[in-house]
């Protein structure tokens, strides 16, 4: 029962404060009411200004504020922390960025609204030789975020010092901007690694430098021995590895810690010992030459020494390459070592380095140690050079005959010279049957000056220009390259009119708003011809895609028949409601039976019927290669050894700057085509050979205005399109 009465005292309670409250939310409505007439004459008009303020600032006062007839009313404009007041707008028209406003006179209502801005700071990077910050440059910051930067060395170098705002922070490999409120600067210097050697010698010795050496990385360093009197070197080891007695030692290319010590002996006077050393000398073209071996006495005799020697023959024959020797050789007393001489004879023979020995036999008053001193005969007389020429036949109406290439060598060689060769069609092919492919290895044996590499032609009947094939020389052994490619010409012979010529128009349409539409591509011959024409086609991507659906790719071949002047390439092109620019598409034409072409490409133009046309988008490669697989889509296996075609920048805000890539030696034709579809430029148009080539730079390449344009190169019936965005 208390519990209810005290559950009840509260309830009345609670009601009460509501009513108190309600009591004085009139009572401050009422005194409003009360100053506003006051402090309006009676019956004079009130004015609204409605002011209002965006995020990350505020406007004061705020809301629908009242004003009399001719009365002002100032407003204040305040931006938060790391904000600014971006623009204010009254009555619809922007006054700029404000940070008050008075309204003087007033005498209609009013708008008044405030936009803020975030606050943005810079951060200056500037990263020294061999390494980088990341990101790099001048980069926007803003207010209040906390970007990171990466400090990083390149291989084979660390980073040596780093610098914020001009003050040290050591070898740090990133910095983080707590809550960015001001400019910053930020540097970092680089230094290459380094290694250390240790070197140590043992009592009675010494090596030169010692102790710890510092060696920059891919350096080198060279240690000398040196032993006491009466003492000698007794072994180096190197990272605790044994390298012999030696004298000095050198590290190179010095990637890693290492470690070098050096232990001494006494001397020991032992008997004395004869040994011979190994020579080589150069044969010379003609004449004689001396082959100077020295035999050494160790330690000195103090009295005469007397051995025996005689030559033999290795690969090099006595009488032919040298002369024998034999006898006794003297060696005085207290003598260290005295030469000993065989003759050599020179010519003019492309071989091989020749050997033979020099044997020590019946040492008197001593022993022998190396008792067979190897002589080298080096060949001075250089690689012949093999060239092949290249030739003409008259191609015949049936059968086969031969086309045979000459290789010929620039002087005979003794060795046995190898050659590996290929045949490669350009306007004859194998597949057409205008002649017979090859490939192998000629042999040409020792004394030969050349040979022959045939090659077998198919005769026909019908009417077609000249055709012409290579044969081309490649790894070559005993021998140098010359001339390694030749051209043979098949010369037509068969009488009659000239092949007629292949056009393709140009197509536009509105695209439409579904479905597909067909795109009719008329091909026509210049003249009728009485054999049936074909020719190869494919589409490739301009601005349009067939990779994005505005259009159906297709790589496949068209038939002329007999005795027809023209036909038909169809492309279904899809209808959309995206509003966007026109685009357009090309389709090429290559590889033609019967025929030749004078026009290889139409341009399909996809016209816009969405409303007005949009301009940009966001640029992506796209490439279609017209391969040697043909089939339906464009996007046919490209073969292998396909040309390439890569941008330095993409987008870019300097000159057009690109490089390109052959398989092979090849035709190239390289063009700048704007958003529209129009011609630029024309950047490369000749014959390249294999490898990479820089793009050359030219006047309108390097002035381009703001915009999306494409770069189509085209080569030997393979057509590259990229697209490029201008920013400058």
């Amino acid at each position: 029962m208390r519990l209810n009465h005290r559950i009840a005292a509260i309830t009345r309670h609670s009601y009460l404060r509501l009513f108190a409250r309600a009591l004085c939310v009139c009572a401050a409505l009422t005194q409003g009411l009360v100053a506003a007439a006051v402090a309006a004459p009676q019956g004079a008009l009130l004015y609204t200004i409605n002011a209002s303020a965006g995020s990350n600032g505020s406007i004061s006062p705020s809301g629908n504020v009242a004003v009399s007839a001719g009365g002002s009313q100032s407003f204040t404009i305040t931006a938060n922390s790391f904000y600014h007041v971006d623009n204010v707008i009254v009555d619809g028209v922007s006054i700029g960025a404000a940070n008050s406003y008075p309204f003087n006179n007033v005498t209609a209502n009013h708008t008044i609204s405030a936009t803020f801005a975030i606050d943005t700071f810079t951060v200056t990077t500037t990263a020294g030789a061999n390494g980088s910050i990341t990101p790099g440059g001048t980069v926007v910051v803003d207010a209040g975020t906390s970007p990171e930067f990466t400090i990083a060395a390149d291989a084979h170098y660390h980073i040596a010092n780093v610098i914020l705002d001009g003050v040290s922070v050591g070898a740090v490999s990133s910095i983080t901007l707590s809550s960015i409120s001001t400019n910053h600067t930020i540097s970092a210097s680089f230094t290459i690694d380094t290694y250390t050697i240790t070197a140590t010698a043992g009592p009675n010795g010494s090596i030169t430098p010692d102790g710890p050496v510092s060696v920059d990385y891919g350096g080198s360093q060279n240690f000398v021995f040196g032993a006491d009197p009466a003492y000698q070197i007794a072994d180096v080891t190197v990272d605790g590895v044994s390298v012999g007695a030696v004298g000095s030692y050198n590290f190179s290319n010095v990637t890693a810690d290492h470690t070098i010590d050096a232990t001494f002996t006494p001397v020991i006077v032992a008997s004395p010992v004869v040994s011979i050393n190994d020579v080589h000398v150069t044969e010379g073209n003609s004449g004689t030459s001396l082959a100077t071996f020295t035999v050494t006495v160790t330690p000195p005799s103090a009295s005469p020494i007397h051995v025996d020697y005689l030559t033999q023959s290795g690969t090099a024959t006595a009488t032919e390459d040298y002369v024998t020797a034999s006898g006794t050789l003297d060696i005085p007393a207290s003598t260290g070592s005295v030469p000993l001489s065989v003759t050599v004879n020179g010519d003019t023979k492309v071989e091989s380095n020749e050997t033979f020995t020099l044997r020590l036999t019946h040492a008197l008053g001593a022993s022998l140690s190396d008792s067979i001193g190897l002589g080298t005969i080096d060949n001075d007389d250089s690689k012949p050079v093999i060239s092949i020429a290249g030739g003409s036949t008259l191609e015949g109406n049936s059968g086969s005959h031969t086309l045979n290439f000459a290789v010929t060598l620039s002087a005979p060689s003794a060795s046995t010279i190898q050659v590996k060769y290929a045949s490669k069609g350009i306007t004859a092919t194998t597949s057409d049957h205008d002649y017979t492919g090859v490939a192998g290895t000629l042999t040409i044996a020792p004394g030969a000056t050349g040979g022959t590499i045939s090659v077998s032609i198919t005769g026909d009947t019908k009417v077609e220009p000249d055709e012409t094939f290579q044969v081309i020389l490649y790894a070559p052994t005993n021998v140098t390259l010359g001339t390694a490619t030749a051209t043979g010409t098949i010369q037509n012979d068969d009488s009659g009119a000239p092949l007629p010529q292949l056009s393709i128009s140009d197509v536009s349409l509105t695209e439409g708003n579904s479905g597909y539409k067909s795109f009719n591509f008329s091909v026509s011959l210049s003249a009728v011809s009485a054999s049936s024409v074909t020719v190869k086609f494919a589409t490739a991507g301009i601005t349009a895609s067939a990779g994005s659906g505005d259009y159906v790719g297709r790589n496949s071949t068209l038939t002329i028949p007999a005795g027809a002047s023209s036909g038909v390439i169809t492309v279904q092109v899809k209808g959309d409601r995206k509003v966007e620019r026109n685009e357009t598409f090309a389709v090429n034409l290559f590889s033609p039976t019967n025929a030749t072409i004078a026009d290889a490409q139409g341009i399909g133009t996809i016209l816009n019927d969405d409303g007005s046309s949009v301009v940009a988008q966001t640029p992506t490669d796209e490439l279609s290669f017209l391969g040697a697989t043909e089939r339906e889509g464009e996007t046919a296996d490209a073969a292998a050894g396909v040309p390439t075609l890569a941008f330095a920048a993409n987008p870019a805000r300097g000159p057009l700057s690109a490089q390109f890539t052959l398989a092979e030696d090849a035709e190239v034709r390289i063009t700048l085509i704007d958003a529209q579809g129009r011609l630029v430029d024309e950047l490369a148009n000749g014959r390249f050979s294999e490898g990479r080539h820089a793009l050359p730079t030219t006047a309108r390449s390097a002035t381009l205005a703001p915009g999306l344009y494409f770069v189509r190169m085209e080569s030997e019936g393979r057509s590259i399109t990229r697209k490029f965005v201008s920013l400058r």
